[in-house]
């Protein structure tokens, strides 16, 4: 959020147009998750790895902050209404559609790497409660945060192709011949 907010400041203060910010916000995003992506170790946070959740952070934060605070530049007034219910509903289905795909990513790598160590009847009882494993011999635990710093990892590099795929999205909002800047105030206009 405050990357949010600083980057409507400066936009809107600095006449910067938005499609820029945006641009940069997507690829401060994409570089973030693709950062997480290279977390291999189920031993923990380091100091590195809070670091790259801040750089994704902050480019989602920037991404939408400008596709939120933009909308009224970009759409016509009749439109307004339209266009930031459409932002944020593709913000609600975007945000089920990758967890659907996560848990998936998860469930499957789960079931594929314990189907042998667990029986199939304690195996669909793990998937439904993770708690079972404080139940399980410390070498298996290992072996089961190691399943599931497999699948984050995996999760993550899907979604570098979502992020990534911001990139052609935004530069459709390009305009031949001008690009979209905040308004002047109101106050300012009068100077």
């Amino acid at each position: 959020m405050v990357a949010a907010g600083l980057i409507n400041i400066a936009s809107s203060r600095g006449r910067v147009p938005f499609i820029y910010t945006l641009l940069v916000g997507c690829v401060i995003h994409t570089v973030g998750v693709g950062l997480l992506s290279t977390i291999a170790s189920s031993k923990g946070f380091h100091a590195t790895d809070i670091v790259y959740e801040v750089i994704a952070g902050a480019g989602m934060g920037l991404t939408l902050g400008i596709l939120v605070l933009s909308t009224p530049y970009i759409v016509e007034d009749r439109d307004l209404a339209i266009g930031t219910g459409a932002v944020v509903q593709f913000r609600f289905l975007g945000g089920a559609v990758g967890l659907a795909i996560a848990s998936n990513i998860q469930n499957g790598q789960l079931a594929s790497s314990l189907h042998g160590v667990l029986t199939s009847h304690r195996l669909h009882f793990f998937l439904e409660n993770v708690k079972l494993t404080q139940d399980l011999s410390p070498q298996l635990q290992e072996r089961i945060k190691d399943v599931f710093a497999s699948s984050y990892t995996t999760q993550l590099r899907v979604m570098i192709g979502f992020a990534a795929a911001q990139l052609p999205a935004t530069l459709l909002l390009l305009k031949s011949g001008r690009q979209l800047a905040a308004k002047k105030h109101p106050s300012e206009e009068r100077e």
